[in-house]
């Protein structure tokens, strides 16, 4: 794994970050600085944080002498359940709309300790169980700063959505109820009463991804889900997640995942799961 955390001092530290693509958590630690997020200035000090997403641009002005700041990235399918699992689009604009902001003492030490336990989890947690921990820390940050911007009354309800966000939201939400039985988008397009050309421009321009790569991946959680969590035979598996053929449904994760379906099931056996037959 690419190293993930680090601190920024210099123009070329955010350079860099941004030449790769990532969603980036930052916490101001030292000194002052003038950034621009999306082509609007900001002001930042010790004791701010920045979120900034993958479809986003950032670059810093102007630094004092003693700027530092800590930060972690995460590549999209990190980040992707967040979307899935805290749906307020209020908060999502006002984290696009105000990226920065200064943390209260409390959310500041949250905001610290979070950085601390990821750095733990990064040295200590297996390989094949660290994505699922860094989703879960990911998680956790994010609803509690929903939180904290709820009770602070951050969420502007007044405006109204643009058309792409609402269609997102929506879209987010169809794949999230019936990913286990349509995977073409076709069929969401035709829920959202739009092409799937303007489905595809939409969800490219604001996630960087197709809206197939969405379906496929929310799918790919649903099979490992049932993989994981439940001992039904691979068979039933299949007919659950609407596959006719029980031997595509096999090619199709192997395609997806570069893992046979039985490899994938007793690898999570050995690493404590069921005890599962095919």
């Amino acid at each position: 794994m690419n190293r993930i955390t680090g601190t920024i001092r210099t123009k070329e530290d955010i350079e860099k970050l941004i030449d790769n693509k990532r969603n980036i958590v930052m916490l101001v630690t030292e000194g002052c600085a003038i950034i621009e997020v999306n082509f609007t200035r900001h002001a930042v000090r010790k004791g701010y944080s920045i979120f900034l997403f993958s479809d986003g641009f950032i670059k810093i002005i102007d630094t004092s002498a003693a700027f530092s700041a800590h930060y972690a990235s995460f590549n999209f399918f990190l980040v992707e359940d967040l979307f899935y699992r805290i749906k307020s689009p209020y908060f999502w604009r006002c984290l696009y709309a105000t990226p920065s902001y200064p943390l209260t003492t409390s959310l500041l030490q949250a905001l610290q300790r979070w950085f601390d336990q990821l750095e733990w989890s990064l040295t200590n947690i297996a390989p094949d169980r660290l994505d699922l921990i860094l989703k879960q820390q990911l998680y956790l940050l994010f609803v509690t700063i929903e939180d904290q911007l709820l009770q602070q009354g951050k969420y502007d309800t007044s405006q109204p959505f643009s058309n792409s966000w609402a269609y997102m939201i929506r879209f987010l939400d169809l794949v999230d109820k019936f990913c286990h039985k349509y995977r073409e988008v076709q069929f969401y397009a035709d829920k959202l009463c739009i092409s799937t050309t303007y489905l595809n421009k939409t969800v490219n321009r604001l996630w960087h991804v197709s809206p197939k790569e969405l379906i496929d991946h929310k799918t790919l959680l649903a099979i490992k889900s049932y993989l994981t969590d439940t001992d039904l035979p691979i068979k039933q598996i299949a007919v659950e997640m609407n596959f006719d053929d029980a031997s595509y449904f096999c090619r199709y994760f192997r395609r997806m995942t570069g893992v046979a379906l039985s490899t994938y099931r007793q690898q999570k056996q050995m690493n404590g799961g069921l005890k599962c037959t095919e």
